[in-house]
């Protein structure tokens, strides 16, 4: 039996106001809820000696950045809070090539739809100097090592 015309364009109409429907709960919560990053784990980094001063560096395998200055060690996620793109160093801190989110150093948002600051993680020294990342813990922008 063939689907009358009628009937096929009302479940096609039904079927893209759900799809759109769905991708705007995605959206929603992507704001609310975290990305899932990669966590529950603790990410040994070398040495500190091993990255450059007054610079982050980026770990891809982690999508995190490393920031050693001479005051401190900070581990910030690479990861945009809006919905989860990589995102990439600029002039002035960070930006998500998706959709322009802008961060300043210490990931805090700077404009863009993002809405929450990037995620920073606890670091600890091994007795050796090695740099430990703690991806399941959060610590707050006025954390940092050494």
């Amino acid at each position: 039996m063939m689907m009358r015309r009628r009937k096929f364009l009302n479940k096609l109409a039904i079927t893209a106001v759900s799809g759109a429907g769905a991708l705007s709960l995605a959206a929603a919560l992507g704001e609310i809820l975290p990305p899932e990053t990669q966590r529950y784990s603790l990410l040994k980094l070398g040495h500190v000696d091993d990255y450059p001063l007054n610079d982050f560096s980026f770990i891809p395998e982690k999508k995190l950045y490393l920031q050693r200055t001479r005051t401190h060690l900070r581990a910030l996620s690479g990861v945009c809070t809006h919905l989860g793109c990589t995102i990439s160093k600029s002039e002035n801190g960070f930006q998500c090539p998706c959709h322009g989110s802008q961060y300043d150093k210490l990931g805090r948002p700077l404009s863009g739809p993002a809405s929450r600051e990037l995620d920073q993680f606890r670091i600890e020294l091994s007795s050796q100097g090695e740099i430990i990342v703690n991806l399941s813990e959060l610590v707050n922008d006025d954390y940092s090592l050494i």
